[in-house]
């Protein structure tokens, strides 16, 4: 399944990341979901039952998601859909941006105006996951136990709104967790592959003659250092590897500039004010991202406020 991520400033220093598959990738994926009674071990089974559990639960919510979209103005079902949007609506950008990307992602394509660098971009990013992987943790155990208590109203003939509620956001940070993860083993992924090839050039270098300072940093990677043994070695990966039996993933990002995001997004105006709406729709017709318009308008609110101003000096 290939995913791509639009990647742009917002206000200041604030950027949004929006992550989308088309839905004929995602039925695709779904249809070629292995049957669990094939797997060849025990773990295998279980990994491709939950997969074929959780892909039948997404399409049920769907259609109900659909039902509601269609229900008549005033119906209850009505209600619920602008309920359900309500509690959407609060929901935080990062969270909604890593819930977009899939646990296993056959394709990762980063779209950013070209006038930045790579090297900002990814580094932007992945103090995002750092921050976000904390608080989804939090958030994910917090929910649940949150959960607890409200169990026993499901005996009862009232509506237990409150556990549905919980339930969701239960849903939500799990979700988003597993896409902050699978970004983090992307990048690490990377970073493991830069630094071994830096290591092999500098050793290379040292065969033929060249000397380096013995504290300089050179001499210590190819030493491998402590600092440097993590990454090169690729540890969670490795754990996942001994522990789990899975072979880590090496997802390599693709980081793609775009001259036309410059054209829109245009970097010295958003210094001074924030995105517009007619630019997030330009954006989301250039890239076809759909909920883009959606997603812009929750990040500028959250960072400037519902009423934006038009200019700021």
């Amino acid at each position: 399944m290939s995913v791509k991520i639009l990647a742009f400033p917002i206000f200041r220093r604030y950027w949004l990341y929006h992550a989308w598959t088309s839905e004929a990738a995602e039925a695709a994926q779904a249809s070629l979901l292995k049957d669990w009674r094939k797997g060849v071990n025990l773990e295998e089974k279980l990994s491709l039952l939950g997969k074929q559990v959780s892909s039948k639960v997404y399409e049920k919510i769907l259609a109900q998601w659909r039902d509601l979209q269609a229900a008549k103005q005033g119906s209850f079902k009505h209600w619920l859909y602008r309920l359900a949007q309500g509690v959407r609506s609060r929901e935080e950008p990062e969270e909604t941006f890593l819930k977009g990307v899939p646990s296993d992602p056959g394709q990762l394509e980063i779209i950013y105006p070209s006038d930045f660098h790579p090297k900002y971009v990814r580094r932007r990013m992945k103090i995002l996951l750092r921050d976000q992987r904390k608080r989804l943790t939090f958030r994910t155990w917090a929910w649940g136990l949150a959960c607890i208590p409200l169990i026993p109203l499901l005996a009862t003939p009232v509506p237990n709104l409150p556990l549905y509620y919980a339930g969701y956001k239960v849903y939500s940070a799990r979700a988003a967790l597993a896409g902050c993860k699978t970004l983090a083993d992307m990048w690490s992924h990377q970073d493991t592959d830069e630094l071994q090839r830096l290591k092999d050039q500098l050793t290379l270098l040292q065969d033929s003659g060249v000397v380096f300072p013995e504290d300089s940093w050179p001499t210590r990677l190819l030493r491998s250092h402590p600092r440097y043994l993590a990454v090169l070695e690729n540890i969670e990966g490795r754990v996942q590897q001994y522990y789990y039996k899975r072979e880590p993933r090496q997802l390599i990002p693709l980081l793609v500039p775009n001259s036309s995001l410059n054209t829109i997004v245009l970097r010295e105006d958003r210094m001074r004010k924030p995105i517009s709406d007619e630019e997030a729709l330009s954006i989301g017709k250039e890239f076809d991202a759909p909920s883009l318009f959606e997603h812009v308008a929750r990040a500028r609110r959250s960072v400037v406020g519902s009423a934006f101003p038009v200019d700021i000096a």
